[in-house]
């Protein structure tokens, strides 16, 4: 791409971004009776932002003009005197883009795989109590007067001791 049509579709996601955004903050609909009564506009707010939006950020010269006559759809309905729910655009049989689901974080993806693996469950129960017992025990320890090296020494044996337990059991 040239850098005048690359200029051209940054500020066309620019102006669909805010476009896409007061739209959502205008048309929200706020509770349940709403979004079933009025379905196709919730219906044409997602489309707004997951396929249109983001066929001009990353689709085809067919994908990037497909949103083109999808947005001049949604131009000539505003510009009616009376519209209706029927009239509001959809995007039916174009060929757009589809954003991509949103990742699960790090932590959530790991503790998902520890929830289908029943073996691991044990040990990781036992090793979050051995965290626990051996942050514990390291402050007795410091509390009753212990050296720092022999206070660390007893919570890691705690800790050993609970997570070879839990390792044994699973």
């Amino acid at each position: 791409m040239h850098s005048t049509e690359m200029k051209a579709r940054k500020q066309a996601e620019k102006h669909l971004r805010s476009l896409s955004r007061l739209v959502e903050i205008q048309w929200g609909l706020q509770f349940t009776l709403a979004k079933q009564v009025l379905g196709p506009v919730e219906t044409f707010v997602t489309d707004l932002r997951d396929k249109i939006l983001y066929s001009v950020e990353k689709g085809t010269y067919d994908q990037v003009s497909n949103a083109l006559s999808f947005v001049e759809q949604f131009a000539l309905f505003l510009m009616k005197e009376d519209p209706s729910i029927n009239d509001l655009p959809t995007v039916g049989r174009l060929v757009l883009l589809q954003r991509p689901p949103p990742k699960k974080p790090i932590m959530g993806r790991g503790m998902a795989w520890i929830r289908t693996r029943p073996s691991l469950k044990g040990i990781v129960a036992y090793s979050a109590v051995g965290v626990i017992a051996g942050v514990l025990t390291f402050e007795i320890a410091r509390s009753v007067g212990a050296d720092v090296n022999y206070a660390w020494a007893s919570a890691v044996a705690v800790f050993l001791a609970l997570f070879g337990y839990g390792w044994k059991k699973a």
